[in-house]
């Protein structure tokens, strides 16, 4: 009985032995078919968009921001040529007048008054001498040295008074434009006594807005008179490009914002409102090249890497970068061409030689 029972065991372990032997081998065994062999269809398959290689000229551009502006020297001043009390203001700032627009309207000061009634004395009282000296020469009672004199005296008193009308210090005067163009500032107020020579107004033709640019001390070496620049509104919900170009570079840091200025004349007729904020593209180099999507060159180490879809699988490309923008960049690389198509979306997680699908190709 017991060497019954010793035999079954030994059986069993053998068994057990056997089966394990075989499982094993089972699993790691070697194919021995081409059907055993592994597929693509069993590998994991990445999903990407692609985009073709497009050769043209590609604009690498400094952004910048701004305020629409005047340059003092092209401004034109309106001032009062005396003392005088302002009645009206017939303008708002900036507004566009025409040439010949009544702007403000204003009077003579009491002071002026008093001016201009001495004035008006004098010539009386230079006719008065005059015609007595007349009537005495003509009795003898006067030389006529004397009458010289007093005729000379008239003719200069009434030089004063003619002068006074044609300043209009006689009364009512009112302030016109002498050409068309935007009130870009308004100096004086209702009831406000000014000076004789202060400013008024401040008007500025529609041709001489500029735009005044914040540009860093490091990309100042970068800009250069004449190159283009495009210029966007900020506040527009859908900004057309304005055409423009740099006119002024300045060598100082503004005061308050610590920036240097560049000024950019935009093209006429951009109907850029005064004070209005802009984003400027300064087109500071441009050529043909090999051009890509931003997203399609991917960092790696010290360089960049871009893959592109051959046979339905991805292959990957050490590339070097020329000239970008916000959205394109130029590529530099062997084995690259016109129209090879790279990927633009889900990149990150490929490899050289990974099965792709595409989802959508641009």
């Amino acid at each position: 009985m017991k060497r019954a029972l010793g035999f079954a065991l030994i059986l069993i372990t053998v068994l057990c032995l056997a089966f394990c032997y075989w499982y094993v081998n089972k699993q790691h065994r070697l194919p021995t078919s081409i059907h055993d062999l592994p597929s693509d269809k069993n590998k994991a398959i990445a999903s990407v968009n692609i985009s073709p290689i497009q050769e043209k000229k590609i604009y690498e551009t400094l952004i910048a921001y701004g305020m629409v502006t005047t340059i003092p020297s092209e401004a034109q001043i309106l001032s009062v040529p005396f003392e005088s009390v302002i009645q009206k203001v017939l303008i708002s700032e900036g507004q566009v007048v025409k040439a010949g627009d009544p702007l403000i309207r204003l009077e003579p000061s009491p002071d002026t008054r008093l001016y201009v009634e001495g004035i008006m004395n004098k010539r009386d009282t230079a006719k008065s001498v005059y015609r007595l000296l007349k009537r005495k020469f003509a009795l003898g009672l006067a030389t006529k040295e004397d009458l010289v004199r007093a005729q000379q005296d008239l003719r200069m008193a009434e030089e004063r008074v003619r002068n006074i009308e044609r300043r209009g210090i006689d009364g009512i005067t009112t302030i016109r434009a002498n050409k068309p163009g935007i009130v870009s500032r308004i100096m004086v107020q209702q009831g406000q006594i000014v000076s004789a020579g202060s400013a008024l107004t401040e008007l500025i033709g529609e041709d001489k807005i500029r735009i005044r640019l914040g540009i860093e001390n490091e990309d100042l070496p970068k800009i250069h008179a004449g190159e283009d620049v495009r210029l966007y509104p900020v506040n527009t919900a859908f900004p057309k490009a304005i055409k423009g170009h740099v006119t002024l570079i300045t060598r100082k840091v503004n005061p308050k914002t610590r920036l240097i200025d560049v000024f950019v004349t935009p093209k006429s007729g951009s109907h850029l409102l005064l004070d209005e904020y802009v984003q400027a593209k300064i087109i500071i180099s441009s050529h043909r090249a090999l051009v890509v999507p931003r997203s399609a060159v991917l960092p790696e180490h010290d360089g960049y890497v871009l893959y592109t879809v051959k046979s339905g699988h991805a292959v990957r490309h050490t590339v070097y970068i020329g000239l970008e923008n916000d959205k394109e960049v130029e590529i530099i690389a062997r084995g690259l061409s016109k129209g090879e198509m790279v990927v633009t979306t889900g990149n990150y997680e490929l490899s050289d030689g990974m099965p792709v699908k595409v989802d959508k190709a641009s």
